[in-house]
């Protein structure tokens, strides 16, 4: 398990089933533990289920994640409240597989932009409630050469935007606190 606030944070996989499931447990002696998104149940009536770039909100309370079900790496990103259980009206589609990066304020989340061949050339910023059509781009790479990401540094005081192609790279941060 691996330690994060308040929390132990790990995956497991049951023997017979396909898919991980993401759990935590308070970091207490005998803490129950709490099912965070268990792929198999998600995947239950469809044929492809793949869950990528799992992003906790600084405050342990929301969880978004890319899911696909199409197979053509064109997914869509859903916010789960791990409180309720219930998952968020917000979804944006299509978005990149890897890359999910929430801002200090636990309601804003950054999220790479696809073109037309999946390549992930943006990043954009959403915000809890509103339209993803009001998203705003932050950052957008036109050279078919590159690739965009967003992550969140592990101090959580800024997010970090990179831009690289094979042979070079740059990265920019942005205040975690004003995003």
């Amino acid at each position: 398990p691996a330690p994060r606030g308040p929390y132990l944070y790990y995956t497991r996989t049951v023997e017979g089933l396909s898919y991980p499931i993401h759990c935590r447990k308070r970091n207490l002696p005998d803490a129950p533990e709490e099912i965070l998104l268990d792929i198999n149940a998600l995947a239950e009536g469809h044929e492809s289920t793949n869950v990528t770039a799992p992003a906790l909100s600084p405050d342990h309370k929301l969880l978004a994640y890319a899911v696909d079900r199409t197979g053509y790496e064109r997914p869509t990103l859903v916010i789960k409240n791990l409180e309720t259980g219930e998952h968020l009206p917000d979804r944006i589609e299509p978005v990149g597989s890897w890359s999910l990066a929430w801002a200090n304020d636990n309601r804003t989340l950054f999220y790479t932009g696809l073109d037309e061949s999946n390549r992930p050339m943006s990043v954009r910023r959403h915000v809890l409630g509103t339209p993803a059509a009001s998203d705003v781009t932050v950052l957008e790479e036109e050279d078919e050469r590159f690739w965009v990401f967003v992550s969140r540094v592990l101090a959580g005081s800024h997010l970090l935007l990179s831009v690289s192609s094979k042979i070079t790279s740059e990265e920019s941060l942005v205040s975690a606190d004003r995003p």
